[in-house]
């Protein structure tokens, strides 16, 4: 079924429900639907068909939100290049994607490479001609997306995502919230991103409403309440930003919500704890990639019970620990995350050795590192390509940042290596305190060490802030120009001593 489809549905079941929530402006589903097809008659006429790849490059979210339902509905291909994006490297990935054309909502769009194709809202909003018959591709072969994540060897991985199996994952994700017709949704991430796509899909195929955040600058607070938002879905950095604007005897300033769903990134049991307490108490703690789609979930009765519960794996996600050589692990030991879901793709565009890498025997190797509970909890514990090997013993920076997070005074963490030609990997440490606190690097160690003993990061940093996305994912580049520099200028010496001490208590059997 095309996705476009689903909003053609809501339209002749609640013509009048509303779909999209503006600043200043509920559209309603039937003129959602009409602004779609209009789209989508224009796009046709400038000659973007079916199986094209169409680059959507929107300063407005509600236009991006119209364009990739429009190109849906004609059977192409949706591509987002953020206009954050150096030109250079936006010709790069159009040229690597096969971008036949540029949609943008700006007239004077700096980008050459392809035909731009403007798409001006007044025009959209006007215009109420019936919908072309050639507009609608009931069944579209192609893909509805082509996603690009960044590799580990940095260079972008570009692969296709089916109607169908986008369709899939966004039925797994209102089911797994229960969303329903009454609910409205904001996410706070752009829709440039894989998961807002996703999720606002999965609102619209449940007859939701979806709040469009149109400025730069915004408060979360007042708009959850002026929206009358139920669902609002977040990133670490995001969750961050609104608990430092809070004054210090905030109390559960959303508990209206009835889920505040957040993911994308390793979510510490230190900002669980102050987002129940300040922001609200139904925390959901989502694990998922761009490869599968969601593949588990925490709900806020389990969501504390142990650090770094990302909760079990969906129905119809099969997911397994296991070593290095592929074999499964007991519970309760730690391997590598490999999972199968009806979403998944199969494979990279043109990358023979990242899809050989990642999809094998039909599982994907989400290139994380985990444990089942004996109560079938899944506890993420890091990226298994940012593992650190200290005298050859393996330290994951996740197991560092999660013992370092249950300190009260620290609010965020990422752990680093110190590269060593005696030791391989010495593990460092950066964090943020609550400014309302006094505290010392050398306390912070000594809570490190009390629990991690030998694993215990030599150095720690105190920063004003540790450099994220909008994701809430680390910028490792950013945070080792600066940070791993200065702790190796001030501590390579007593480093380099106290590794070798450390090594001297580390079991060989390990």
């Amino acid at each position: 079924m095309n996705l476009a489809e689903l909003i053609t549905r809501q339209r002749v079941q609640r013509p009048d429900a509303p779909a999209v929530l503006l600043a200043d402006q509920v559209i309603s589903y039937e003129t959602l639907d009409a602004m779609v097809w209009n789209a989508a008659d224009k796009l046709l006429r400038m000659n973007a068909q079916t199986g094209k790849v169409l680059a959507i490059s929107m300063r407005s979210q509600f236009l991006t939100l119209v364009a990739m339902l429009a190109t849906a509905r004609i059977g192409a291909v949706a591509f987002s290049l953020p206009r954050t994006m150096p030109v250079s490297q936006r010709e790069w990935m159009a040229a690597k994607a096969g971008v036949t054309h540029l949609l943008s909502d700006e007239p004077d769009q700096s980008d050459h490479f392809v035909p731009n194709i403007q798409i001006n809202l007044d025009e959209l909003m006007q215009l109420r001609t019936p919908p072309t018959p050639a507009a609608r591709e009931f069944a579209p072969e192609a893909p509805f997306l082509l996603i690009s994540g960044s590799g580990s060897t940095g260079t972008p991985k570009i692969f296709g995502l089916s109607h169908a199996q986008m369709l899939s994952r966004a039925r797994q994700t209102a089911a797994s919230i229960r969303l329903g017709p009454e609910d409205r949704i904001l996410s706070v991430s752009s829709l440039d991103f894989t998961s807002p796509k996703e999720r606002c899909m999965a609102a619209l195929a449940a007859g939701a409403a979806v709040a469009v955040i149109e400025s730069d600058t915004f408060n979360p607070v007042s708009l959850c309440r002026d929206l009358g938002i139920t669902v609002m879905n977040a990133t670490v950095y995001h969750l961050e930003n609104m608990l430092s604007n809070l004054p210090d005897d905030a109390l559960e300033v959303l508990g209206s919500l009835r889920v505040l769903q957040v993911g994308a990134s390793t979510v510490s049991d230190s900002l669980r704890r102050r987002v129940v307490q300040k922001i609200c108490k139904s925390l959901h703690v989502r694990y998922g990639t761009n490869e599968t789609g969601l593949i588990s979930i925490a709900y806020p009765n389990e969501m504390l019970s142990r650090p770094g519960n990302v909760g079990r794996p969906w129905s119809q996600v099969m997911l397994e620990i296991v070593d290095d050589g592929g074999q499964p692990l007991p519970a309760d030991q730690t391997g590598h995350i490999r999972v199968k879901s009806p979403g998944m793709v199969h494979g990279y565009l043109d990358d023979a050795p990242a899809t050989e890498s990642a999809f094998r025997n039909g599982w994907f190797y989400t290139g994380d590192i985990g444990t089942i509970t004996r109560e079938g909890q899944l506890l993420h514990l890091g990226r298994s390509d940012h593992m650190m090997i200290t005298n050859g013993v393996n330290i994951y920076p996740a197991e560092i940042e999660r013992i370092i997070a249950l300190h009260p005074a620290v609010r965020d963490v990422a752990a680093l290596p110190l590269k060593s030609e005696i030791h391989q990997d010495i593990p460092v440490c950066a964090v943020t305190i609550d400014p309302a606190q006094q505290i010392t690097e050398k306390t912070l160690l000594a809570f490190a060490r009390e629990r991690l003993g030998s694993r215990a990061p030599v150095a720690i940093a105190i920063l004003d802030f540790i450099p994220r996305n909008g994701q809430g994912k680390l910028i490792r580049s950013e945070l080792a120009r600066g940070t791993v520099e200065k702790l190796k200028a001030k501590h390579v010496r007593s480093t380099e001593r106290g590794a070798v001490t450390a090594a001297d208590r580390v079991p060989r059997n390990e």
